[in-house]
């Protein structure tokens, strides 16, 4: 074989193996038609989904790296720096979530990582992180009191500025020789991974902390001569002292411990008397507080009364609130339809996506789904249902809740409504919630109106239960309170103080009981209501008249008890310096996370309840959507994780998805 075939062949093996390995490529190539050949093209860069990671500190000591900001999707991703990493050589890094970046073949892991100092945030290469905290530190100790030295080698005294989540070692000062360091505290300050003890230490107005490497126990030669000089000649003097002012002493004080002793009792008498009526006083009016009574019975509903103020007293000076940014605060807009609800003529049978416009904190990060689109029309009108207003899924998970209302009534506290029970497991295995086919229950709803049922309607119609129209108020919060399996709800809460709310019976679908309250003089109930794993009720208002601790849109929370037996409530005296919006529209809370969720339209924040009263900012978590659309309810699933939004035009369940 001569040279000319040597080529040949190698290069018909080279054309081989390159076919082969296109063949094994990811799913994200292109065709193309080129001189009428076929030709595939790979992607140069791609990635995989984020998943989330255990939390893990790192720290990086790198000067080129940066983090990034993530766009594009999985078969084009795009990474945009956001941060240089020589900023934050002296800071801890905690992942939450990772993926792997194919370019060009070679693949590269990311994390997705906070910044302890600033919350800076974004991915960044695996390979530029270290494992272990760096510039943080451990809350500070007190410790027996202990006399330490500077050791042989050079060593200084700090002070740490910052909080733990990032501190740094300022205003360094040498430590002296033969000098004595009382130790009082220990903490722990992590450097580039590693543990280091400090010791908090005074000597004359020296004081500050000190790496325990820096210091010894053992007192060196020359300090120890002078110590005990020192000591004996004090112990002489304090001796002589002693004597001579003990006798003197003695008499003075015999008789100054007389007299005290007098007063004192005199004093202390007085006082216990006075602290025991006013503790007597102020727990029965506690005791009392909110009790109600049973009144008359008219229409299957039994009426319940209090008498005086059913909120706990509270002075607005001691109110606070946490730091929320201005920009998740939405304000008022004109409501939008859905993207495809004139288009497909109402009966939408695919769905659609409400994306985020931003989010900051934990369980934020979460796009809003269309999961089942609520019929309009009713057997005999057209369009009766497009007005739903609140919802709540039952015990069991097994039905949803939909309260609705007409445009009847002089105001919102007067206006009619009835409540929807639909099966939500049927319909879910009837595919009324699979994509493409979203229609049916809309479609079923038309054709009942229209007198031409089918087989399918009949199935989906059967899963449906209509109650009966009674006079509801604007119906903002229905909701179940999961100790006591009761669905409750707010009827009258603008006009005036007064407040009513009404519990509905589940069967009838229609108010059973209802309790008349008011919180006091000045303040109105708030029109949200949601209930916490423990019977535990809550509501959160908008701020219009500011306080001096409260500025105008700000949200104020309140926590209480709701049953036919007594209701009280007492304002939490720490808020959110913003709200989610303008608009109160509604209020849950997911048993999965513990966390109390506030709706404003295209805003949901989010707080944990074992937190509140003293929140911080990082506490907060925040979202808002796509859309420009209006959000009625909001309703957790009380057996998994699952979360939805109610919206309008037209009205549809939106389920929550974590990115």
């Amino acid at each position: 074989m001569n040279l000319k075939q040597h080529v040949a062949l190698g290069m018909a093996l080279l054309g081989s193996a390159a076919l082969i390995g296109t063949s094994t490529q990811p799913n994200n190539v292109v065709a193309s038609k080129r001189r009428g050949k076929k030709v595939t093209k790979v992607s140069k860069t791609y990635r995989t989904k984020a998943t989330k990671v255990s939390h893990k500190s790192y720290y990086s000591l790198s000067k080129t790296g940066k983090t990034y900001k993530l766009s594009g999707s999985l078969k084009k991703p795009v990474l945009k720096a956001n941060h240089t990493l020589k900023h934050y050589v002296k800071t801890t890094w905690t992942r939450s979530k990772q993926m792997v970046v194919t370019k060009k073949g070679k693949k590269v892991r990311y994390y997705y990582v906070t910044n302890a100092k600033d919350h800076a945030a974004g991915w960044v290469k695996a390979s530029a992180l270290k494992a272990g905290k760096n510039g943080q530190a451990t809350t500070p100790k007190k410790v027996a009191t202990k006399a330490y030295y500077k050791n042989a080698k050079a060593g200084k005294i700090y002070q740490l500025k910052g909080k733990n989540r990032y501190v740094t070692l300022k205003s360094a000062r040498k430590l002296a020789a033969n000098k004595k360091y009382t130790r009082t505290q220990k903490r722990y300050v992590y450097k580039h991974g590693k543990k280091m003890t400090y010791y908090y230490v005074k000597q004359g107005k020296t004081k500050g902390w000190v790496w325990s490497g820096d210091l010894t126990t053992k007192m060196p030669a020359k300090a120890k001569a002078k110590f005990k000089a020192k000591a004996k000649a004090k112990a002489k003097a304090k001796s002589k002292a002693k004597a001579k002012s003990k006798a003197k002493a003695k008499a003075k004080s015999k008789a100054k411990a007389k007299a005290k002793a007098k007063a004192k009792s005199k004093s202390k008498s007085k006082a216990k008397a006075k602290a025991k009526a006013k503790s007597k006083a102020k727990a029965k009016a506690k005791s009392k507080r909110g009790l109600t009574t049973r009144g008359a019975t008219a229409n299957g509903i039994t009426t319940y009364h209090t008498t005086g103020d059913v909120i706990a007293p509270y002075l607005s000076k001691n109110f606070s609130t946490v730091k929320v940014p201005n920009a998740y605060f939405v304000k008022n807009y004109a409501y939008q339809y859905s993207a495809s609800y004139h288009a497909d003529q109402t009966l939408q049978p695919k769905s659609e996506t409400l994306g985020v416009v931003r989010h900051m904190g934990a369980n934020s990060n979460y796009d809003l789904r269309s999961t089942m689109y609520l019929p309009l029309d009713s057997a005999n009108e057209k369009g009766r249902n497009s007005n739903p207003q609140s919802a709540t899924f039952s015990k069991d998970d097994h039905y949803l809740y939909v309260m609705y209302v007409d445009k009847s009534g002089t105001d919102a506290d007067t206006q009619k409504g009835w409540v929807i029970r639909y099966d939500w497991q049927k319909l879910t295995a009837l595919g009324t919630r699979k994509n493409g086919q979203m229609e049916l229950i809309r479609q079923a709803a038309v054709d009942q109106y229209h007198d031409r049922v089918t087989s399918q309607d009949r199935a989906i119609l059967n899963c449906i239960k209509v109650g009966p129209t009674f006079n509801s108020g604007h119906a903002q919060s229905l909701t179940l309170n999961p100790k006591t399996n009761e669905l409750w709800f707010i009827k009258d809460h603008k006009s005036g103080v007064k407040a009513t709310v009404e519990r509905l019976n589940a069967s009838t679908l229609k108010p059973d009981a209802a309790v008349n309250f008011t919180l006091k003089s000045t303040l109105s109930m708030g029109g949200v209501l949601t209930f916490d794993n423990a019977g535990n009720a809550y509501f959160w208002t908008h701020t219009v008249a500011a306080w001096p601790t409260a500025p105008v849109n700000s949200a104020k929370i309140y926590k209480g008890q709701i049953s036919t037996k007594r209701v009280r409530f007492s304002l939490v005296m720490q808020g959110l310096s913003k709200g989610p919006g303008e608009i109160v529209q509604s209020m849950g809370y997911n048993q999965a996370n513990k966390r109390l969720y506030l709706v404003s339209n295209g805003s949901i924040f989010s707080v944990p309840t074992s937190k509140l009263g003293h929140l911080k900012s990082s506490d907060v978590s925040a979202t808002n959507f796509t859309g420009k659309r209006e959000f009625e309810g909001v309703a957790f699933m009380h057996r998994s994780n699952s979360g939805y939004v109610l919206l309008n035009r037209g009205p549809a369940l939106y389920q929550m998805n974590n990115k």
